[in-house]
C-alpha cells in the first residue's frame, strides 16, 4: 500500500508541469491568436481572409470592430454569383428586387452591369436605390446590342414581340428606325398604340406597295384598290404622322368610295380625278372652269355638293352658263374663294343667287 502510495505521489508529481505547461500553452495560444468563424487568426493579422464564405452584415462588422486594424476580405454574393467585397466594377448575373440590399454592402461599388437581369423593375429599382453608382445594360435587338439608356436606335428587320421587348428595356428610347421591315400593318399599329410616345420609322406594306412611314403625299395613282384595300388604307394612316395628301386617281374606286373616304379624313387631302358635266378636274384643282357649260339651277346644286371634297379650291368660273351673274370673295372656312359667272340674272323663280350659295359652302 505503502508503495502504491508513493507511486501515485510520483506521477502527481510528473503530470503537474505537464498541465502547467498545456495551461500555458493554451493561454500562450489564446493570447496570440483567436478564430474567426471557424478558423484560426492571429491577433495581429494585417488581413482576414473571409473570400468563399456566407458573412452576414452582422457578422462581419462584428469582426471589423474585433480587429480594427486589419484588412477584412470579403465576398458579397448577389443573385448567385459572388463578388469580392471591395469591387468597384461588377457584372451581375440574374437578380431581383430582393436582391438589392446586397448591392449596398459593396461599399466601394461604383459600376454595374446588369444586363443580364430578366426583370427591369429590378434594375430601376437599383438605380433608385444607389444613385451613387452608374447602372447600365445593354439590349440585344437583331444582330446589334444597344446601350440602355440610348434614345434613337436604327435595326434592321425585327418581329413585333423582339420590339416589344426590346423597348421595354429601353426607357429613354424615343426614335426608332426599322429598315427592310417585314411587319404588317397590323402589328405596326399595336406598337404605335402600345407605345404612343415613340415615333417609329419604317416600311408600311398596303396593297402590295411598300410605303416609307416619313412620306408626306401617299400615291396610289393607277394602283388597283378594293374597297377592303381602302379601309386598310384608312386604319394604316395613324403609321404616316406626316402625310398630308393620299392621290388614289385612276384606283378603279367608285365616287361614292372617294366621297366616303375623303370625308373621314378632313384633314387630309384626297386627291382623285372626277368631272361634272363634261369638265374633269382634280379635287386638288384651285380652279374650276365651267365657262360656256350650259348649266341650271340644279347643275350648280350638285357643284355646291362637290365642294366638301375640294378643299384647295380658290375660284370657279361660270362665264357664259346661262344660270347668272356674280362676282364676289369670302373669307369663309378660312379661304378666299372666287366665283366668277355671266348670262342673264336669275328670277325669283331660280331661288337664292346661285353663286353665293357656292361660296358660303366654301
Amino acid at each position: 500500500m505503502k508503495g502504491d502510495t508513493v507511486k501515485e505521489k510520483k506521477r502527481l508529481y510528473w503530470l503537474l508541469p505537464v498541465v502547467i505547461l498545456l495551461l500555458a500553452a493554451v493561454g500562450w495560444f489564446f493570447w496570440k491568436y483567436t478564430f474567426v468563424d471557424g478558423t484560426v487568426t492571429a491577433h495581429s493579422a494585417d488581413t482576414i481572409d473571409l473570400r468563399g464564405r456566407e458573412i452576414s452584415e452582422e457578422k462581419l462588422r462584428t469582426i471589423e470592430s474585433r480587429f480594427p486594424d486589419a484588412h477584412v476580405l470579403w465576398d458579397v454574393t448577389v443573385g448567385g454569383k459572388s463578388f469580392d467585397g471591395e469591387s468597384e466594377s461588377i457584372v451581375t448575373a440574374d437578380f431581383i428586387t430582393e436582391d438589392i440590399p446586397s448591392f449596398a454592402r459593396l461599399k466601394n461599388l461604383k459600376e454595374a452591369d446588369v444586363s443580364a437581369c430578366s426583370d427591369f423593375s429590378a434594375i430601376l429599382a437599383l438605380q433608385n436605390a444607389l444613385p451613387e453608382v452608374r447602372v447600365h445594360w445593354t439590349v440585344p435587338l437583331g444582330e446589334k446590342c444597344f446601350d440602355g439608356e440610348s434614345e434613337s436606335i436604327a435595326v434592321q428587320d425585327a418581329s413585333a414581340d423582339m420590339l416589344r421587348a426590346a423597348i421595354t428595356r429601353l426607357p429613354k428610347l424615343r426614335t426608332l428606325v426599322l429598315t427592310d421591315s417585314t411587319l404588317s400593318p397590323a402589328d405596326q399599329l399595336a406598337l404605335t398604340e402600345e407605345f404612343p410616345s415613340m415615333l417609329f420609322s419604317w416600311d408600311v406594306t398596303l396593297a402590295g406597295r411598300t410605303i416609307p412611314s416619313n412620306v408626306t403625299a401617299l400615291d396610289f395613282t393607277g394602283t388597283p384598290l378594293t374597297e377592303e384595300d381602302l379601309s386598310e388604307l384608312s386604319a394604316a394612316l395613324p403609321l404616316f404622322s406626316n402625310a398630308e395628301s393620299v392621290k388614289l386617281t385612276d384606283c378603279g374606286l367608285s365616287e361614292h368610295m372617294l366621297r366616303d373616304f375623303s370625308a373621314a379624313h378632313p384633314n387630309l387631302l384626297t386627291e382623285w380625278e372626277t368631272q361634272l358635266f363634261g369638265v374633269r378636274f382634280s379635287t386638288a384643282a384651285e380652279e374650276i372652269d365651267f365657262s360656256d357649260v350650259p348649266l341650271t339651277v340644279e347643275d350648280a346644286a350638285q357643284i355646291e355638293t362637290m365642294l366638301p371634297y375640294l378643299p384647295k379650291l380658290k375660284k370657279v368660273v361660270m362665264l357664259r352658263c346661262g344660270i347668272g351673274y356674280g362676282c364676289d370673295r369670302s373669307p369663309a372656312r378660312g379661304r378666299a374663294v372666287r366665283v366668277d359667272g355671266a348670262g342673264p340674272p336669275l328670277g325669283p323663280s331660280h331661288g337664292p343667287d346661285v353663286f353665293h350659295s357656292i361660296q358660303q359652302r366654301l
